[in-house]
């Protein structure tokens, strides 16, 4: 009786310490929210019912001590989350990029800066934190990207579980490393029905003030690391933050973030300079994809034109506390 106690208690101490909730909570260092990554999983947290957890693999690829760690669940629908610091290089981890044509990336809002990117098939997003007070060579703070594989990225409740998710793990993150940022809120809501096309003096967010093309697709004004204004037929405004700036994000064809201002064939460019994480902004215009217009070979900007990034970029700088634009001479 006592040998079959034993087993039985060790049978059940086995399959508590296996079951998904607790295999959850002690991934990736314990920052993600065990309820979503279980209905991310498909499973339960007993494990009696439901999907197969799948693997977990959690790859640490900074020096011991540093911030850096790839977390990813193999199964289908495959989940990643990379945590890593911000720091004068680029991250690890693939930027997060908007799909084109008409989807824009999605500001969190909630005072979170921080946004996704959705597309048919998959949904992905980031949120950076400015972590004041961490000694040389932590880094400037924290960046925490999600992907999220074989979903439908312009579904409601994928948006909220994903925003729950990067911005959890932000959160407790900065906990773990006396990181004293300023957090956001729950995101409750995503909106993204503002990115529907609009006459231009009707826009009220990205693209407030802009006045070149009567048709625009916008965001909401946020503090977002990433932010787009559509001119339907004309430009393509973006505003890179931080690490995010001189990426592939916008199409940035200069030499670098350390050119503050230029123009070539198929963009034209400012910067500004930002305080704590952020460091840097890029502001950059691009003939829309959309439109005919295939560069700036055969029809250069206009005066309206150069116009509009400044006015793109002095209200998206000033929102985020950036100062000293600087942006191509004409602008």
């Amino acid at each position: 009786m006592v040998a079959l106690l034993a087993l039985l208690t060790g049978g059940y101490l086995w399959h508590h310490e296996g079951t998904p909730a607790v295999r959850l909570a002690n991934f990736c260092d314990g920052v993600l929210p065990v309820d979503e990554m279980l209905r991310v999983t498909g499973t339960n947290a007993n494990g009696f019912s439901g999907g197969r957890l799948g693997s977990l693999h959690t790859n640490e690829f900074r020096n011991t001590g540093e911030l850096g760690t790839v977390c990813s669940i193999n199964k289908p629908g495959a989940f990643r989350v990379s945590i890593e610091a911000m720091e004068d290089s680029k991250p690890f981890a693939t930027y997060v990029s908007p799909h084109g044509g008409e989807v824009l990336p999605i500001p969190l809002g909630n005072s979170w800066s921080g946004f996704l990117a959705p597309s048919e098939k998959a949904l992905s997003g980031s949120v950076v934190l400015d972590c004041p007070g961490w000694r040389e060579g932590q880094g400037k703070g924290i960046l925490v990207t999600g992907a999220w594989g074989n979903v439908n990225g312009y579904a409601p409740e994928i948006h909220k579980r994903l925003a729950k998710i990067i911005t959890t793990a932000a959160e407790r993150t900065a906990e773990q490393t006396a990181c004293k940022a300023e957090l956001g809120t729950p995101v409750n809501r995503i909106d993204r029905a503002v990115t529907k096309a609009k006459e231009a003096d009707r826009a009220t967010g990205t693209c407030e003030g802009v006045d070149s093309q009567r048709t625009v697709l916008e965001t909401a004004a946020s503090t977002a690391p990433v932010e787009y204004c559509i001119l339907k037929d004309g430009l393509r405004l973006s505003a890179l933050y931080g690490e995010f700036a001189g990426s592939d994000f916008g199409g940035f064809e200069g030499e670098g973030p350390d050119d503050l201002r230029g123009e070539n064939k198929s963009t034209f460019w400012g910067t500004a300079q930002c305080s704590g994480g952020l460091q840097y902004a890029q502001f950059t215009a691009a003939a829309e994809q959309e439109g005919e217009r295939e560069g700036f070979s055969e029809r250069p900007p206009t005066a309206q034109e150069y116009a509009d990034l400044r006015t793109f970029a002095e209200r998206s700088a000033g929102r985020h506390g950036c100062k000293n634009l600087t942006l191509p001479p004409k602008g």
